[in-house]
């Protein structure tokens, strides 16, 4: 049997349960309103990219990024949140969508991302991407070729 292919695509509200999951926030029982609000105004809100990745259509993987524009240097991404499914191939998953938003990076004319790591896996998939230790994170500019 053929595996199904890893789909990326725009989070949207259903996806609340799934994405919290990932996130190690599984809501017990109905969530507090204030989590469920602050959600759907992350998914709506066009500075920001919700996206989740999916397998046979169950949410494996969900990354949120934020766009600022700056007076110098022009506009900045930065990773928030990227997590994956420990069930599936974790770092793969977590490899892809970093790499869909920096593309998407990219396209809005972002000079630079840059991603704090929640944990060892995230900072080898930074630093597969292409982004250097810097601080208390990692960053790239985005005009530097892939390495």
């Amino acid at each position: 049997m053929t595996t199904p292919p890893l789909e990326i695509r725009r989070g949207c509200r259903r996806d609340f349960a799934a994405v919290m999951r990932l996130l190690s926030a599984a809501p017990s029982g109905e969530p507090d309103r204030r989590t469920l609000r602050r959600f759907r105004n992350i998914v709506g809100d066009l500075g920001s990219d919700l996206y989740v990745a999916e397998l046979g259509g169950k949410v494996v993987g969900v990354i949120h990024a934020s766009y600022v524009r700056q007076l110098r240097g022009g506009q900045a991404a930065r990773v928030e949140d990227l997590s994956a499914d420990a069930e599936y191939d974790q770092h793969a998953i977590e490899q892809r969508l970093l790499e869909f938003i920096l593309a998407r990076a990219r396209r809005r004319a972002c000079a630079w991302l840059s991603c704090r790591p929640a944990g060892p896996s995230i900072a080898a998939v930074a630093e597969a991407a292409g982004l250097q230790p810097r601080d208390t994170e990692y960053a790239r500019f985005l005009d530097d070729p892939p390495v």
